[in-house]
C-alpha cells in the first residue's frame, strides 16, 4: 500500500489514504469499551467502607441529630420523609359536560383558592384536567359539525 504525501505546494491536498475524520454512520460507542453495569473502583470502595461501617455511621448521625444540629437534621428529614407527590385532595366539582359547566367548574376552583380550601398548585392541576376536558368537547364537536356537512353535501 503507498501513501501519497504531499510537497506543500498545494496545502489544501490532502493525502490519499489518510483516514476520514469524524463518526462512521450507524456505528455508536466504543465496542472494546467498558461494559455495561460495571462500577468505578472508588464507587466499590466506599460502598466497601459504608458495609463495615454503616452501624457505627448511622449511630454517630442519629447522636448529631439529637443533639441539635441542623444539617444532618435536614438530611435524615429529607430521605425519611420526602415530599409528598400526588396527593388525594377533598374538593367537589360540579359537573363538567359542557362547555357553559367547565367554565362555571372554573369559577369553583377559582373560589376554593381563594377560601384556602385548595392550594394554587391543586387549582393549576385542576385546571389542566379542565382544559383537557374543554378540547375534548370541542373536537367531539367539530367532528360531529364535519359529519353533518359531509351528510348534507351527500344529499345535494
Amino acid at each position: 500500500m503507498s501513501t501519497q504525501i504531499s510537497s506543500g505546494s498545494n496545502p489544501s491536498a490532502e493525502p490519499a489514504s489518510k483516514p476520514k475524520k469524524g463518526f462512521t454512520k450507524g456505528v455508536s460507542g466504543n465496542p472494546a469499551g467498558r461494559p455495561k453495569g460495571s462500577r468505578n473502583r472508588a464507587t466499590l470502595l466506599a460502598e466497601a467502607f459504608l458495609d463495615d461501617h454503616c452501624e457505627e455511621i448511622l449511630e454517630k448521625v442519629l447522636q448529631l441529630a439529637l443533639e441539635g444540629d441542623r444539617a444532618v437534621l435536614k438530611l435524615l428529614l429529607e430521605r425519611m420523609l420526602p415530599p409528598r407527590r400526588g396527593r388525594l385532595i377533598q374538593f367537589e366539582l360540579s359537573k363538567t359536560e359542557t362547555a357553559e359547566q367547565i367554565s362555571t367548574a372554573y369559577d369553583e376552583v377559582m373560589a376554593a383558592v381563594a377560601d384556602s380550601i385548595i392550594t394554587i398548585e391543586d387549582a393549576t392541576d385542576i385546571s389542566r384536567l379542565l382544559d383537557g376536558k374543554l378540547k375534548a368537547l370541542e373536537m367531539t364537536e367539530l367532528a360531529a359539525e364535519m359529519r353533518d356537512i359531509k351528510q348534507h353535501l351527500r344529499i345535494r
